[in-house]
């Protein structure tokens, strides 16, 4: 039998709004359909510092009919090597309040946070999960995705109702020829 201990935040990991929230909802409370559902891919490699509001409104379509962002920084990259932890792109304000007011159910990157390291303050967590959004972090392979017509799965483990997150394995369903192919 072996042992596993570790953070709730640990790896690719699901923040709930206990994270940040003092009365947020908690891991285990939150209904697993939030966690599934039509998914897209914004591409964010040319982004440096911010994802802003021009950035998403380019693509405002495809976000708007998907119940699940994934923002590809192709930060998870560096995964391994102390540069990951800083410097990666992360949305602004505008792109945040945008988010925050559409239907999708979950934001995801491919990268530590959805707040810049040195802001300790963490707004776009706060915007975001206090608009009932789920954050996906440390996603890694987004460059082997479409950047659209898949499914995506990032359920979090069964821990108890009032965690703050939890590591998750992200599954994503290609759709071809009206298929769903794991």
């Amino acid at each position: 039998m072996s042992t596993i201990r570790c953070s709730t935040h640990v790896g690719t990991h699901v923040d709930a709004p206990a994270h940040m929230l003092p009365d947020g909802e908690g891991i285990g409370s939150i209904d697993l359909a939030r966690f599934f559902g039509r998914a897209c891919i914004l591409d964010c490699t040319t982004c440096s510092g911010y994802i802003d509001m021009a950035h998403l409104e380019a693509h405002i379509k495809r976000i708007s009919t998907s119940e699940i962002l994934l923002l590809r920084t192709g930060w998870d990259s560096r995964w391994g090597n102390s540069s990951y932890f800083s410097g990666y792109p992360v949305l602004d304000r505008d792109a945040a309040t945008l988010l925050a007011q559409s239907r999708l159910s979950a934001v995801g990157i491919d990268a530590p946070s959805f707040d810049a390291a040195e802001n300790d303050a963490f707004p776009v967590h706060h915007m975001l999960l206090a608009a009932g959004k789920m954050l996906i972090e440390n996603l890694t392979g987004l460059r082997n995705l479409p950047d659209e017509g898949f499914l995506l799965g990032a359920f979090p483990l069964s821990f108890g109702k009032n965690m703050d997150g939890s590591p998750v394995r992200a599954v994503a369903w290609i759709q071809r020829n009206k298929e769903v192919t794991p």
